[in-house]
Order: C-alpha cells, then structure tokens, then sequence
C-alpha cells in the first residue's frame, strides 16, 4: 500500500484494512467485501474522484464494522472503487489521528475509543 496509514476491522467474519484518507470527503468499501450484492443500493449512485481521473460507485450500502474493541461503526459506504475512511466518518464520529502513540481516536455512544493505526511497512 505504499505506507499508506490504515486500520483493521472485522467484517461478515472478514478482516479487511481500511485506508486512513483525510482527504477523501466520502468512506467508502469495496464491493468484493460486502456480505451480499444485495445490500447495495444501486439506486444511489456517487461520483468520486482521485488523483488519476473520477468514476461512479456502484451505489451505497449500510455497514457494521467491529473495531475489535466491543464498539461498531455503523455508516453508509458507497461501494465499488477493502475500503477508505474519509472525512464523513471524521466529522460523524470526532476523528483524531494521534501519530505519537499511532491510534485513531473515535467518540462511539459518548464513549471515546482508540484503534490502532498500522502501515504496510509494519507487516
């Protein structure tokens, strides 16, 4: 991943690696990881962009995800271009990223909780 920061979360008995993407202002999860196509609703459809060009998701799909830590997160990803946590989640639950201790820090039902941050280099 090319020292990408990510973090690790269990999905349908999965763990998948969720890259850490200021930047992005929309999360969004592979549609390879979802538990069934239909959980997706084609209907709403997103348009990203990134730094090689822009395509369309193949729509949105409401998720858990277990932080390995008694908490879920529960949001609407779009689908379709594993996954990326973006600046909807940041805002929704009170990110911070704290690079001294390697952690990303979330505020779930008033209780704040910290998941660790990994790179590809860690491995």
């Amino acid at each position: 991943m090319n020292g990408l920061n990510f973090i690790k979360v269990d999905y349908c008995n999965k763990e998948l690696r969720f890259v850490i993407d200021t930047g992005a202002s929309l999360s969004v999860i592979f549609s390879r990881c979802v538990r069934d196509e239909s959980d997706i609703n084609k209907n709403r459809t997103v348009k990203i962009q990134g730094i090689s060009g822009s395509a369309y998701t193949a729509g949105t799909c409401n998720v858990n995800l277990d932080l390995h830590n008694g908490y879920e997160l529960n949001h609407e990803f779009s689908s379709e271009i594993d996954g990326v946590i973006g600046r909807d989640i940041f805002i929704k639950y009170k990110a911070n990223i704290n690079y001294e201790h390697f952690f990303l820090s979330l505020v779930i039902k008033d209780a704040k909780i910290e998941i660790p941050l990994y790179a590809d280099y860690d491995e």
